[in-house]
């Protein structure tokens, strides 16, 4: 009898052992997750710990296909592998559940395994539960959009108003090509003029020189300008022009960009010279300029203008300052009074003057003076040494 209560008690406790969960406490979890997720789609899991002592605990929420482990999950800082564990994720003696964001991270299209693994903080001991299954969607994305927009020119003012039409196109996706038809004021009486302005009416090369451009009647975009010198037989363009935002020197052939901005009227200074090729050139030349609006020409103008050589230096040192009598009295040119530096004769109304001429009056400078009286001075150095010899020999 004693031994068939012992087999008994036996096949109990094995019975319990078998059948019970493996928490022998009674400890289980409340998962709740979304039943279908595409890959790349972030989600929430939230987990519920029941019946189980108030301490903190490591969580960690793995997925998985027949291939391997195909999630990451966030551990409030960054995104990390499933195979981690998320330390201190909950502690029921504050609270039992909390939510986790997951991520499938590779490409998979069908049911996935999750695994939840509950760990006593800083313990080797591990709950786990599974037997939860998601079902996970891949789809292919479609390439990025591109789109162009392009527009024609500006019709002919008409009612006050103009149009151009635009051209809308994208790629990449579903190719779709329209029209669009822009409208914009205008005046039949204002049409767009420019005027140059320069300080004199001859310029001399080798010289900078200043250039205004005013411009009438501007519509509101950005307007570039060119200007150049030409010959005037031909196309040949010999100037330079200054670009303020590079600080240098560029060819009249290009462009300011930009130089006029917005509607109405504007004046600019833009400053040329000629080339360096054509500094000895004198004579009529051509100054042009180019409106335009992209790459559209809105105005051309030209006008005529006369280029003077730079006139020589003369290097001649010696300078005659003529003092004119204030008298009303005729006095003949010999009986003005002359004032003369260095030792060059200098022409004076034709005729060469004698340094001689009477009521001239002569200024030496002080070398002048010097190589006068040097040889006199030496003839007395001289006289005084063969005084003192002779003193000596005596």
């Amino acid at each position: 009898m004693k031994v068939k209560i012992l087999f008994l008690s036996l096949l109990f406790l094995l019975a319990n052992f078998i059948f019970l969960p493996n928490n022998i406490s009674g400890e289980s979890v409340l998962v709740d997750y979304p039943s279908n997720v595409n890959v790349g789609q972030i989600f929430n899991i939230n987990l519920t710990l029941i019946d189980f002592e108030s301490t903190s605990y490591d969580i960690k929420i793995d997925i998985n296909n027949a291939s391997g482990r195909i999630s990451e999950i966030y551990n409030g800082s960054v995104w990390k592998s499933t195979n981690l564990y998320v330390n201190g994720a909950l502690n029921t003696s504050i609270i039992n559940n909390s939510v986790f964001l997951l991520n499938i991270t590779k490409n998979y299209n069908g049911t996935a395994n999750i695994t939840v693994s509950i760990r006593r903080n800083s313990s080797s001991t591990v709950d786990s539960f599974g037997g939860y299954l998601i079902n996970v969607t891949f789809i292919s994305l479609p390439p990025a959009c591109t789109s162009s927009y392009f527009c024609g020119s500006w019709t002919t003012c008409s009612n006050n108003n103009q149009t151009r039409i635009c051209t809308n196109t994208t790629a990449n996706c579903t190719t779709t090509t329209y029209n669009v038809t822009e409208t914009q004021s205008c005046s039949t009486n204002s049409s767009i003029y420019l005027e140059l302005n320069w300080t004199n009416s001859e310029i001399i090369n080798s010289d900078e020189f200043d250039i205004e451009v005013k411009a009438f009647n501007l519509l509101d975009y950005d307007y570039d300008i060119k200007i150049w010198l030409e010959f005037k037989d031909n196309n040949t363009v010999i100037s330079d022009r200054y670009d303020e935002n590079e600080k240098e020197w560029k060819s009249g052939t290009y462009f300011v960009a930009g130089f006029f901005s917005g509607s109405g009227n504007d004046s600019e200074d833009i400053t040329i010279r000629l080339r360096e090729d054509y500094k000895n050139f004198s004579g009529e030349a051509k100054i042009l300029a180019r409106l335009r609006e992209g790459d559209d020409t809105i105005k051309d103008i030209n006008y005529t203008i006369n280029i003077l050589k730079k006139a020589e230096t003369d290097n001649d040192d010696s300078l005659i300052l003529a003092v004119s009598s204030t008298d009303n009295t005729n006095i003949s040119d010999k009986e003005n009074e002359v004032i003369k530096l260095g030792s060059k004769n200098i022409k004076e109304t034709n005729e060469t003057e004698d340094i001689k001429t009477e009521k001239s009056t002569i200024y030496k400078s002080k070398n002048e003076y010097i190589k006068e009286y040097a040889i006199y001075g030496f003839a007395i150095l001289c006289v005084f040494l063969i005084i003192l010899l002779l003193i000596d020999r005596k």
